[in-house]
């Protein structure tokens, strides 16, 4: 296979695999935690590209509505920017990188590695016959193959 397509591929799989670490994390919370039925929109992207995520909550879990979506970052996504929705509170998290990176001239030491999602009153949660996206932006690291 030439360089180029194996690169490719590899960079697909980079990815896949930080989308999986991505969705797996991604909560609900009720009356007790669970995890909620949530896809992402578009499974697969290059490295060095910028990603939206769309995480799609399709529904809760035995009848329980969704109150909050805890989403955690992989390592290699870089810049992390979460899309506010009405009726919902934003928290985000900052981790030391253990190896930093060069964005527009400025080294970034520190970065976002999670994403909450909290509804602030009752008539804002999802309810399980309901559906919604949470989104997110962020860029991808040049590395090829699995980041950890």
């Amino acid at each position: 296979m030439p360089q180029a397509i194996a690169t490719f591929f590899k960079d697909i799989m980079t990815i896949q695999f930080a989308i999986k670490l991505m969705v797996a994390y991604a909560l609900f919370t009720s009356a007790t935690a669970s995890f909620a039925h949530v896809i992402l929109d578009e499974p697969a992207a290059l490295a060095s590209t910028s990603y939206r995520a769309a995480l799609r909550v399709g529904h809760g879990c035995e009848g329980s509505p969704i109150t909050a979506l805890r989403v955690t970052l992989p390592a290699g996504f870089r810049g992390a920017k979460p899309m506010p929705k009405v009726g919902w509170q934003l928290t985000i998290k900052t981790a030391s990188l253990a190896k930093p990176y060069d964005s527009h001239g400025k080294t970034v030491t520190d970065d976002v590695s999670e994403i909450t999602w909290t509804a602030t009153a009752k008539e804002h949660w999802l309810l399980d016959a309901h559906y919604d996206e949470f989104v997110l932006r962020g860029g991808l690291s040049a590395a090829a193959g699995h980041q950890h």
